[in-house]
Order: structure tokens, then C-alpha cells, then sequence
């Protein structure tokens, strides 16, 4: 979002390169959203842990050695602010596509 800040800050405009990059954007984010919760399974816990109560424990101390709860608040953090970004952007499009319209 840097280069697209930064062009936007200077011109006041988005170009159409500039939409494609800011779409990518936004479709990279949302694989990687999915890809960390759905396929990865980063909150769920194992179907060992689950099955047989005598590994829960090993599986929360590893959550615990890994710190797989703090990572995995960092990543939605930064994740959470691209999408932020994403949708001021997508907004400012829409208003600009809408006064285009009227005109």
C-alpha cells in the first residue's frame, strides 16, 4: 500500500495500474486469511488433542512454546490494517466512479 499512498498523496488520483495493484492486494489478503484459518488450522485444535485427553496437554504446551496465539494476533493485526487500507480505497473509487456517473 506504500506506492499507492505515496501516488495517490502526490496526484490525488488513482491510476488503473493502480486498481490493479490495489484488487491483488486485496485478493493476496483474503487467500492468506483463509489459507491461515481454513487449511492451516492455525485456531483449531488437533483431532489427536481432541480424541485422546491425555494429549490435550502437549498440544496446549506446544500452542504455549510456539506462541501460536501472539503470532496469530500479529498476523490478523497486520492483515486487519491492509484491509483497512483496502477498503478506504475501494470506497474512494466507488465515490469517484459514482461522480463520474452523475456527470
Amino acid at each position: 500500500f506504500s506506492d499507492i499512498n505515496s501516488s495517490v498523496e502526490s496526484t490525488g488520483n488513482f491510476t488503473s495500474m493502480e486498481r490493479h495493484t490495489l484488487f491483488q492486494v486485496v485478493a493476496r489478503n483474503n487467500s492468506l486469511f483463509i489459507e491461515m484459518v481454513g487449511k492451516m488450522g492455525i485456531k483449531d485444535r488437533s483431532d489427536t488433542a481432541w480424541h485422546l485427553s491425555q494429549y490435550e496437554g502437549l498440544h496446549e504446551g506446544m500452542r504455549k512454546e510456539f506462541d501460536l496465539d501472539e503470532r496469530f494476533r500479529h498476523i490478523e493485526f497486520k492483515l486487519n490494517l491492509i484491509q483497512q487500507n483496502a477498503k478506504f480505497f475501494l470506497e474512494v473509487m466507488h465515490a469517484q466512479k459514482s461522480n463520474t456517473l452523475e456527470w
